[in-house]
């Protein structure tokens, strides 16, 4: 419509202007909308992503001692660099934020579910020490372990 400018010749600047300031906030809103959503959908290949949700099933079933990301990479058949950025592309968190999270969620419901003390817990999870674990369940969650038994 730009090229459709009204006939009084004195207006054809300003109409241009106020074309192209539309054409701007509908660009500012489409950024803004697309940040507010939280992701952009990945442009990963669809390979690729396969391979992605087969290296998160590793990473589950191995929690209390995940491989490193040399011996993920050969096991989804990744490189690591596509494998750390495609990671964070797809699940919105990198590789060890993901096993980190896991632990404590599963950590979380072995609590609750009772028969284990929080110490065996913690070494069952693969921390070394309980008190490293105390302190990223805190964080966390809000709350110390012990907390959670009461």
């Amino acid at each position: 419509t730009i090229w459709q400018y009204p006939q009084p010749e004195g207006l054809k600047k300003l109409y241009i202007e106020s074309k192209i300031m539309d054409l701007f906030s509908l660009q500012c809103e489409l950024l803004l909308r697309g940040n507010s959503r939280g992701k952009r959908p990945p442009a990963l290949p669809a390979a690729d992503i396969e391979r992605l949700y087969a290296a998160k099933a590793v990473l589950e079933q191995r929690l209390e001692q995940p491989p490193s990301l040399a011996e993920l990479s050969k096991l989804c058949q990744l490189n690591e660099f596509k494998l750390k950025k495609g990671f964070r592309e797809l699940f919105n968190t990198t590789v060890y934020g993901f096993v980190h999270e896991c632990r404590l969620t599963r950590a979380k419901r072995m609590i609750r579910e009772g028969g284990k003390n929080i110490s065996e817990i913690a070494y069952l999870l693969g921390y070394s020490h309980p008190q490293h674990f105390q302190r990223a369940f805190k964080k966390q969650f809000g709350i110390t372990p012990g907390s959670l038994l009461k």
